[in-house]
């Protein structure tokens, strides 16, 4: 692990896309205020989305992650280190003693607390990791706001508003056929990169919406190709570049997804059932703030920073 030196190490296991975007959202900020700013992910998009968005990122093979997350802070030298929306590690890799040195911050968006905190501290053997500070990413439940409490950070902040990745670097060549089709003001966009039974729901519920809204037509963005849902396909990253131009929008209800489609035109959010990710009850939350919160979540860590110098 060479040429790994950076001022923060901003960790978001997940194999899908939505806790890249949001640490790349973060990352951006980070650097724009000046300090280095380090991915450790095990999403198979990293590669892809870290070019397009110029962020630095290190790809940690899935079976590898508990062991090599922790080797990878330790080869950084990070003064800070972000757990996004897992307090102690997606497989409680953070359980135990900390590396010397290292403040955490916990990113903290819905969760269900019960099936994380079941698999994490499955043996309970281990000290949990001291949290220093908490970012509050949108409302969570009651039962995950006790737990915060119960971590007793130093500080704590909510966000105005969730995190979003802004398009202000150089986009790839759109797809001239989808950009065509939204030019003509009848296309509703599936925006997915889960499983072909959860894009056929999307799907159904989409053309379900075109149906009641006296018609038009329908496109997928996807990684991922979809034949079976018979609906033109495009593979394209951002694409929240054209939900301006869509008539609406359907996703499912994931953190990134509702964030982005909050500048849709008109959005669906379907929640699916997630082991960790309580999608059913943001798409309820009632929270719509259209500010984008990483500027403010970006500030947070780095005044952490600056308060270590300080104290040096």
């Amino acid at each position: 692990m060479k040429d790994l030196k950076t001022d923060v190490l901003y960790c978001a296991p997940g194999a899908g896309v939505g806790h890249l975007v949001r640490a790349c959202a973060v990352a951006r900020r980070v650097g724009a205020l000046g300090l280095s700013c380090r991915i450790a992910t095990n999403s198979t998009y990293s590669e892809g989305i870290a070019r397009i968005v110029q962020c630095k990122v290190t790809l940690i093979d899935s079976s590898h992650w508990k062991s090599q997350a922790r080797e990878l802070a330790s080869a950084c030298g990070a003064c800070v280190v972000v757990l996004d929306s897992f307090p102690f590690g997606i497989r409680g890799e953070w359980m135990g003693e900390a590396p010397p040195g290292v403040e955490f911050v916990y990113i903290a968006r819905r969760l269900n607390l019960s099936n994380y905190l079941d698999a994490a501290v499955s043996d309970g053997t281990e000290s949990c990791p001291r949290i220093d500070s908490v970012i509050v990413a949108e409302p969570l439940g009651a039962d995950h706001e006790a737990f915060i409490s119960e971590l007793n950070p130093r500080r704590i902040l909510t966000l105005p508003g969730r995190i979003r990745l802004d398009l202000d670097f150089e986009l790839p060549p759109e797809p001239k056929e989808l950009a065509g089709m939204l030019a003509g003001g009848k296309t509703w966009m599936v925006v997915h990169s889960g499983p072909e039974s959860e894009m056929k729901v999307l799907v159904e519920r989409a053309r379900k919406d075109i149906e009641e809204r006296g018609g038009g037509e329908l496109a997928v963005v996807s990684p991922l190709e979809h034949a079976a849902t018979g609906v033109r396909w495009f593979e394209y990253f951002p694409a929240s570049v054209f939900y301006g131009r869509a008539v609406c929008v359907v996703t499912a209800g994931g953190y990134n997804s509702v964030a982005e489609t909050n500048l849709a035109k008109r959005r669906i959010a379907v929640p699916f059932e997630r082991r960790f990710d309580d999608q059913a009850a943001r798409t309820t939350s009632g929270f719509d703030s259209k500010e984008n919160g990483a500027q403010a979540a970006a500030e947070f860590i780095a005044s952490m920073i600056v308060s270590q110098a300080r104290n040096l």
